[in-house]
C-alpha cells in the first residue's frame, strides 16, 4: 500500500510540473498562450517581471507589437496572475497624493500601468523614477515610459487581458538593455508623449470573404458605438455587419461597397461626429452616439449636465423630459432607434420656459432651487417651496458671487445656472460633522491646497474635515473645535495658496 501511495504521490507531481511548464518552451521562456475564444479584443499583455518588461501582442497572431521597459513592484507588491482590464479613463495628468502619474490604465484594483512619476509641485520630472526605469521601484504598479503608458491607455481598453508573470521572455534581457541604453542616451525628451494619440497597427481590409475575427469585432463595436450596428459583436462579417457598415459610407458619402479598406477604419476611428439610429439606447450603454444625444438634448434645453459617453440616469431624466414635451408615451427614458431621428429634427420640442421665480413664489421649482442653493452654501434655511426673504438674499448673493446684476429673482436662465453650479459657493451655513453638500467639498479642496486635509475631497462633512478645521483653527491661535462658521470659512478661502504669498511679494 505505502508503494502505491509513493508512485500515486510522485505521478501527481509530474502532472503539476508538466501544467507548470505548459507556458514555457524547451529553451525555459515563457511562451503567449492562445486567447479565449470569445475573446474580442486586439490586444493581450504580458507583464515578465523577471526581464522588467511589458510586451503587447496581437491577439490573432500573438506576434509582439509593442516591447516596453517597465518597472514593476519592489519585492512582490506586484501581483501575478491573470487579469482583465476592468475599466479605462484617459488622463494627461493624475495627481496621487504628492506625486503626479501619466495616463492611468487600471489592472486590478489599486493597480495600474502608469507612467514614471513626477513631482507634484510643478509637474517636473522625479528624477529617481527615470533613473529607476528598467528595474522594480513602485509600490506594486507598473510605470513605464509616458509615451508608452500614453500607448497603452489609447490603445488597450476595458477587457483586455492582461497577465504578470514570474518568467523570463526569450529576447527580452537584451531587449531590457538595448532600451535603457537608448534612453539613456536620448534622454527624458525623447519620450514624452504626443500630442495627438499614438498610431495603433494599420488595420487590414475587411471584406465579406476575408478578415480577422478580433478586426471585425473591433469594426461592429465602433460602428455601435456611433449607432449603427444594433447587436453585440460577434466578428462575423455578416449580412447584419454590411448594411450597418454600407449606412456608415453612405453618412460619410463614401461609396457603398461593403468593403471597409485600412483608410476607412483609420477615418472611422478618429470620427467623433458621424451617428447612426440602429441602436435602441437605454441605461448604461455608453458610446460616441450618447455624447451626441446629450448634446442635441442640452441644444433643446432638456439636458443640463457636461456631455459624455455614457447613457446614465442624468440622460434618463432628460429623455424622460423631452418625451413629455414631445408627447412620446411612454416617456420611460428610453431612446428606442424610432424615436431618434426625430430628436435630430428640427421639428424638435424645447421645454416650456420655467416662470420666474420671486418673493411670494411656491412650489417645487422654489424648493428645488432652496436645496441646491442649500447645497452650495448661500441659503442655510429649509426646503420649504415658499420663496420668502431668506431664498431672495441667497439669491442675490449668488448673483453677487456671480457678477451678475443683483435683483433677487431668479428667472429660467439663472435657476438652470445654479443647478448646474460645482465652482460658486456661499458662506451663509455652518458647517459640522455629516454636513453634506457642494460647499463642504469646495472647503476640503482649499484645505488641502493649504496642506492640512489629507483625504479625497468630497460633500461630506465628516471625523477628516474637523480636523482638518481644527488644524486650520490652532494656526490662527482659534479655538480648535472643528466647526466651520460661516466666518471661518470666508477666512479659509482667503488664505493664498503656498507660494502665492512670495510671488505677491
Amino acid at each position: 500500500m505505502k508503494s502505491f501511495m509513493r508512485v500515486f504521490l510522485l505521478s501527481l507531481a509530474l502532472l503539476c510540473l508538466c501544467a507548470a511548464a505548459q507556458a514555457l518552451t524547451k529553451s525555459g521562456y515563457e511562451v503567449e498562450p492562445p486567447v479565449p475564444e470569445d475573446y474580442d479584443m486586439p490586444y493581450t499583455i504580458t507583464v515578465y517581471l523577471p526581464n522588467q518588461m511589458v510586451v503587447v501582442y496581437d491577439a490573432d497572431t500573438l506576434k509582439p507589437v509593442r516591447s516596453m521597459i517597465c518597472s514593476s513592484g519592489t519585492g512582490n507588491l506586484t501581483p501575478r496572475g491573470t487579469f482583465i482590464m476592468p475599466s479605462t479613463y484617459t488622463s494627461g495628468w493624475d495627481k496621487w497624493g504628492n506625486v503626479y502619474v501619466r495616463y492611468p490604465t487600471r489592472i486590478k484594483g489599486s493597480y495600474y500601468f502608469h507612467s514614471i512619476l513626477y513631482n507634484a509641485s510643478n509637474k517636473s520630472l522625479n528624477v529617481e523614477s527615470w533613473n529607476k526605469l528598467g528595474r522594480k521601484a513602485s509600490h506594486g504598479c507598473i510605470r513605464l515610459t509616458p509615451l508608452d503608458a500614453q500607448w497603452i491607455n489609447y490603445n488597450c481598453k476595458k477587457g483586455t487581458r492582461v497577465r504578470i508573470v514570474n518568467a523570463r521572455g526569450e529576447g527580452l534581457a537584451a531587449l531590457h538593455d538595448q532600451i535603457k541604453a537608448e534612453l539613456k542616451r536620448n534622454g527624458h525628451a525623447s519620450v514624452q508623449p504626443t500630442l495627438k494619440p499614438t498610431p495603433t497597427p494599420i488595420p487590414d481590409t475587411i471584406s465579406q470573404s476575408e478578415g480577422k475575427k478580433a478586426a471585425i469585432k473591433s469594426l461592429q463595436s465602433k460602428l455601435r458605438s456611433r449607432g449603427f450596428y444594433p447587436r453585440v459583436p460577434d466578428g462575423v462579417y455578416d449580412a447584419e455587419t454590411i448594411a450597418a457598415w454600407n449606412a456608415y459610407q453612405k453618412a460619410r458619402g463614401w461609396e457603398e461597397d461593403s468593403i471597409a479598406t485600412t483608410q476607412e477604419q483609420i477615418e472611422l476611428t478618429n470620427d467623433q461626429d458621424t451617428i447612426g439610429y440602429a441602436v435602441n439606447l437605454s441605461s448604461g450603454f455608453e458610446g460616441i452616439v450618447v455624447k451626441k444625444v446629450e448634446e442635441r438634448l442640452k441644444e433643446l434645453g432638456f439636458f443640463t449636465g457636461t456631455p459624455n459617453n455614457k447613457y446614465d440616469s442624468a440622460t434618463v431624466q432628460a429623455v424622460k423630459r423631452y418625451q413629455q414635451a414631445a408627447g412620446i408615451t411612454p416617456a420611460n427614458g428610453k431612446l428606442p432607434a424610432s424615436q431618434q431621428p426625430a430628436l435630430f429634427s428640427s421639428a424638435a420640442p424645447t421645454p416650456t420656459p420655467k416662470p420666474p421665480l420671486q418673493l411670494g413664489s411656491q412650489g417645487t421649482l422654489v424648493k428645488n432651487l432652496q436645496t441646491r442653493l442649500y447645497s452650495l452654501g448661500f441659503y442655510a434655511g429649509s426646503a420649504t417651496g415658499k420663496y420668502q426673504v431668506a431664498t431672495q438674499r441667497a439669491v442675490s448673493d449668488y448673483q453677487q458671487a456671480a457678477g451678475l446684476a443683483v435683483t433677487g429673482t431668479a428667472d429660467a436662465a439663472l435657476q438652470a445656472r445654479i443647478q448646474s453650479d460645482n465652482t460658486l459657493v456661499g458662506t451663509a451655513r455652518r458647517l459640522t460633522l455629516k454636513s453634506k453638500g457642494v460647499v463642504v467639498k469646495a472647503l476640503e479642496e482649499k484645505l488641502k491646497a493649504l496642506g492640512l486635509f489629507p483625504g479625497t475631497p468630497d460633500t461630506l462633512y465628516d471625523k477628516v474635515t474637523r480636523q482638518a478645521v481644527a488644524s486650520y483653527q490652532r494656526q490662527q491661535g482659534l479655538t480648535p473645535n472643528g466647526v466651520a462658521t460661516g466666518s471661518l470659512q470666508q477666512s479659509i478661502f482667503a488664505q493664498p495658496l503656498p507660494g502665492q504669498e512670495e510671488a505677491a511679494a
